[in-house]
């Protein structure tokens, strides 16, 4: 057997096993939570009531506003002549009025006695949810179908706040309703971004990259000079987009592993 074969096997196992650990041990991923500010009012907010009041605010405000807000924007996009013409849409749609707890943590806030909303300069009907919190309240921040707020596309359009899972969430999911077959890549860093495949070929799309470190887009112009940094083929995503691209795995059905992808993507690049 050849050298070579020998050590992509080794490989392929060694990501099997890491993937395994991962499945069993999800709680040895830590997230840290940036330092928000907490609202001062005087009375400290029950984490049930709380839930509460928003899956109430789900069934009569969140969903029917975010399903219009999303049927509005895809009759937009379907008035488009070109794959490249719709993909830029969504993008530049997405990324208006879009606030990410960890881009501005000083606009976000915790309201006293509870963390398991971030709340966008306090507003109830703009809000992500703690990780932390949602691991250890399993039944909580969920719509009333059970589906977390991000990973519920109405939730994402209403309130157009969250981090990479809500963005790459929100972009894969608009891309399949304007016809393109997408996917999307989580890593062991807690890091999420999608994939979309145009002409037979799978590329990626993660807006984290747009605004995360650099002003690579400003919403207010719709600029798109730095496109390629976050939207390019595969194999460019270690230099221009992420560093942690490794022990990856696809969020969608087979749950294959994206790590021998971006490994030999990786590999034929520097050939």
């Amino acid at each position: 057997m050849e050298p070579s074969r020998i050590i992509i096997g080794f490989l392929v196992i060694l990501v099997g096993l890491f993937g395994f650990f991962l499945s069993i041990f999800p709680i040895f991923i830590v997230y840290t939570a940036p330092p928000y500010v907490y609202l001062n009012i005087n009375e400290p907010i029950n984490v049930l009531v709380l839930n509460k009041n928003i899956s109430d605010k789900y069934s009569t405000v969140i969903y029917p506003d975010g399903k219009k807000i999303i049927s509005d924007e895809l009759e937009k996009i379907n008035h488009l002549s070109s794959d490249e013409a719709k993909l830029d849409e969504i993008f530049r749609w997405e990324m208006n009025d879009w606030h990410n707890p960890l881009w501005e943590p000083q606009n976000f806030y915790y309201y006293k006695g509870d963390d398991t909303f971030a709340f966008y300069k306090g507003s109830y009907d703009r809000f992500k949810v703690n990780p932390n919190a949602q691991s250890r309240f399993l039944i909580l921040q969920r719509n009333p179908y059970f589906v977390p707020y991000g990973d519920d596309p109405y939730t994402i359009a209403f309130t157009k706040v969250g981090s990479c899972k809500e963005l790459s969430n929100m972009y894969s999911y608009m891309a399949k309703r304007s016809g393109f077959e997408s996917r999307t890549v989580q890593t062991a860093w807690d890091h999420q971004w999608a994939e979309v495949k145009i002409n037979g070929e799978w590329w990626y799309y993660d807006p984290w990259c747009s605004k995360n470190k650099k002003e690579y887009y400003n919403s207010t112009d719709g600029n798109l000079t730095f496109k390629y940094i976050w939207f390019n083929k595969t194999q460019y995503f270690l230099g221009n987009c992420h560093e942690m691209a490794y022990f990856n795995k696809y969020n969608e059905f087979p749950w294959d592993y994206a790590t021998i992808d971006y490994l030999m993507a990786y590999a034929g690049m520097k050939k």
